[in-house]
């Protein structure tokens, strides 16, 4: 028999969907419960809902809810297709079988793609049957909630798979991921408050764009929302529109190239690497000074706060050996991540120097 390598592999996406049916089941039920039933009962009641109480029902849901369960959903269905990466058996057999590389990254991606498209799209048509038994039905509003929700989870899933390629550790990455996820609004305001002490006047004021283009869910809250249009005429809500398309649509594209970085990845992805914290080589220096550096900049300056601020040794100086200590002791703990032993002081030393040389010449600036 002649035997082929496979870019695709439809026994493994059966296999996924059955596997880890206990995570879109539950997913399907959450959104089940919460609009098709509740609208249901809700119609069949003595006083039912109007059409515009479902048009801003259906939009809360999409714009309240909507970021919060795409952020969390995304990164458990990651953490299930994924979760071969993490342990040195199953990624040994994962990569002895005869597919490619890009064939196993495709498969599995589509699988977690699955997981929320084709719930989204069978509740949408289940909420489309009872609002139209119910006379209220609402396809404009309908519609914006499956292609909302869904370029919420494409980007938020697609950046929790990119974050998976950088971890051998499934523990790991929802850290990574919650991390990165806030990791510019903190540095942001860690930052701001460093400055305060050597620039006269200087405050914290609103945050910068790209701030918040960076901090997913802080954005998607502020530019999504369901806008009514007032009728001035009989003094009342005509009919309601959905601003922020351009928010989801760019999310929804970067969704794409977070996917894309991915394969890219992976495809470069030393088997040998799981069960480490970090993945590839270069991302261990990132790792080691990023933890150290912040670390100084949030947990250092905080403690110079809780302590220090308002007693006699306040100041500048106090404040950069707080800095100097935690970030010396933040790149002691990523080095004892990274190999995964106590005895890394010595190997430490140089990387605290160096921590504590830019947290100086910073200030000096």
């Amino acid at each position: 028999m002649q035997s082929k390598t496979s870019c695709f592999n439809l026994t493994l996406l059966r296999k996924n969907v059955i596997r880890f049916s206990p995570l879109w089941i539950v997913y399907s039920a959450a959104w089940f419960v919460a609009m098709p039933l509740l609208l249901g009962m809700q119609l069949s009641s003595d006083w039912p809902p109007e059409l515009n109480d479902v048009i801003q029902i259906l939009g809360a849901f999409m714009t309240s809810a909507g970021p919060v369960v795409a952020c969390l959903y995304g990164v458990a269905v990651a953490m299930a297709v994924f979760s071969y990466l993490y342990s040195a058996r199953s990624v040994s057999l994962m990569h002895s079988l005869p597919i490619r590389r890009s064939g196993l990254f495709l498969t599995n991606y589509i699988s977690g793609l699955l997981f929320f498209v084709v719930p989204n799209l069978i509740l949408c048509g289940i909420t489309a049957c009872v609002t139209l038994v119910g006379h209220v039905f609402c396809p404009g509003m309908l519609l914006a909630w499956l292609l909302g929700l869904t370029a919420m989870e494409l980007f938020f899933y697609s950046f929790a798979v990119f974050c998976a390629m950088f971890t051998g550790n499934l523990l790991a990455l929802p850290v990574f991921y919650g991390v990165l996820n806030v990791l510019a609004f903190v540095l942001w305001w860690s930052i701001s408050m460093f400055l305060e002490p050597f620039l006269y006047g200087f405050s914290m004021t609103d945050r910068a764009a790209v701030v918040e283009w960076l901090t997913p869910l802080a954005r998607l809250y502020d530019s999504v929302s369901v806008v009514w249009n007032y009728n001035a005429a009989d003094y009342s809500f005509s009919t309601a529109s959905l601003h922020g398309i351009p928010v989801l649509v760019i999310y929804a594209a970067a969704g794409i190239v977070f996917a894309v970085l991915a394969y890219a990845a992976y495809r470069r992805r030393r088997s040998e690497s799981a069960g480490d914290i970090v993945s590839v080589r270069w991302a261990k220096v990132l790792f080691r000074y990023g933890v150290a550096l912040t670390a100084a900049l949030t947990i250092g300056q905080g403690l110079y706060g809780l302590v220090f601020m308002n007693s006699r040794l306040s100041g500048v100086p106090v404040r950069l050996v707080c800095m100097i200590v935690v970030g010396a002791v933040g790149f002691l703990v990523a080095q004892m991540l990274l190999q995964k032993s106590f005895r890394v002081v010595k190997k430490s030393l140089r990387g605290s120097v160096v921590c504590a040389a830019v947290i100086l010449l910073v200030a000096l600036g």
